[in-house]
């Protein structure tokens, strides 16, 4: 890169010299013209230029070690006290559809759900609910919610029950 630096350097040095001495007149042109493509001669040579990265350097030395940052909220105890199940049952019409959700109490968290449906009672879905917090903004997994869709291909109502399974959180 220095060699071509300096090459480049020396190119227009005498380019320049050559101009001082050029005699007006002599030729097409003003000495300028000369001057003017020798300078657009370079920019063509420096607009293809291929810059080949050298070796890695040596690794830094260890830096100093950081402030120790705030205590952190307390972590959710996983004791088998902690967790619980949400159900509620619902009735699906002969030949139809129907959709439930199930939450766990407030500020607890779905960790799964699911089902129990009779005989010819398809469920359709079973998962955490997309929800958007408002309109036009991004739709996320509800974190306390689970829905359960299903379809009866029964000629009389048929039930379904939908579970959630929730963590405490305090």
């Amino acid at each position: 890169m220095k060699k071509l630096i300096l090459g480049l350097g020396i190119f227009f040095l005498v380019s320049m010299i050559g101009v001082a001495f050029a005699t007006p007149g002599a030729g097409k042109g003003s000495p300028w013209d000369s001057v003017w493509a020798a300078i657009e001669n370079l920019r063509e040579q420096i607009a293809y230029i291929e810059l080949i990265p050298g070796p890695p350097g040596p690794t830094g030395p260890q830096g100093p070690q950081g402030e120790t940052g705030p205590q952190g909220p307390p972590g959710v105890s996983w004791s088998p006290g902690n967790f619980y199940y949400n159900r509620t049952s619902f009735d699906v019409p002969a030949g139809g559809f129907s959709r439930v959700r199930v939450s766990c109490n407030a500020s607890d968290i779905a960790l799964g759900g699911g089902f129990s449906a009779g005989m010819n009672v398809r469920v359709i879905k079973s998962f955490p609910p997309i929800t958007a917090i408002a309109p036009g903004t991004p739709s996320f997994p509800n974190p306390s919610l689970w829905e359960v869709e299903a379809q009866n291909e029964n000629a009389f109502v048929s039930t379904v029950t939908a579970y959630v399974r929730c963590l405490h959180t305090p």
